[in-house]
């Protein structure tokens, strides 16, 4: 299924993006759209893990957590 909406919890708040640009990273849209420019970019390649989130789902008010995985790109392919 694809959906036309990102979703994700960024400190206790949900964030929706509908109709992402898939040439923006997540990265540029955190600090961007939400003005947290305290997150910054790494080695922009993946290698050292500042571009890691944690995947998770919601369920009960509880984070079940799914893996890891690194945000290259909002585009879902």
């Amino acid at each position: 299924m694809i959906s036309d909406s990102v979703k994700f919890l960024l400190n206790d708040k949900i964030i929706v993006i509908k109709n992402p640009d898939p040439n923006q990273t997540l990265l540029n849209y955190i600090r961007t759209e939400l003005k947290k420019t305290g997150t910054k970019e790494g080695c922009s390649e993946g290698g050292c893990g500042a571009c890691t989130i944690v995947l998770g789902e919601l369920v009960a008010n509880k984070i079940i957590y799914k893996q890891l995985i690194l945000v290259f790109r909002l585009s879902q392919h």
